[in-house]
């Protein structure tokens, strides 16, 4: 009896159009979803490359229904709040659950790796993670994004990421 790793990882690499329309389908998804989370919460600026990762960082900013002229909050913006929106709009459009558990970090949360607890306030002024992907067809999409708060508005609107 041979191991059949090699052979089966050497298959997975091989994707059908069909399997890679429902890739797409799956980042699509979670592209949304980060949109709605953004549309909802964040004004947007310009995205900068990041010379320590290899992916791309959103900086956004906390605006809008969050915060009151002077910085007062309007509403308790919390880190749960910003997930939920994310699974609320990933699962009307399809998906049936997150690719994985989401984390979304503020503060001194976002300096701790796999941070999952969720649970905090988003202060003006920190650091906001959202590591957030759905499933779809048997696909995980993942998506990283990160932002700083603050009560500017800003008109800005960058082109999504392809």
């Amino acid at each position: 009896m041979r191991n059949g790793a090699r052979e089966v990882e050497r298959l997975r690499l091989i994707k059908s159009e069909a399997e890679v329309r429902v890739m797409k389908r799956a980042a699509d998804i979670s592209c949304q979803g980060h949109s709605d989370v953004r549309e909802n919460s964040f004004a947007y600026l310009p995205l900068v490359e990041d010379e320590l990762t290899t992916g791309y960082i959103q900086v956004m900013r906390l605006c809008g229904t969050s915060f009151r002229e002077g910085g007062q909050r309007s509403r308790n913006l919390t880190e749960n709040s910003l997930v939920s929106q994310f699974e609320h709009t990933t699962s009307s459009l399809g998906s049936p659950r997150p690719a994985y558990v989401p984390v979304c970090a503020s503060g001194q949360n976002a300096l701790t790796i796999h941070y999952i607890a969720n649970n905090q306030p988003v202060k003006e002024g920190d650091l906001v993670m959202l590591d957030a992907g759905c499933e779809y067809g048997g696909y995980a999409s993942d998506i990283t994004r990160a932002s700083f708060s603050s009560s500017l508005s800003l008109s800005y609107s960058p082109s999504p990421i392809t």
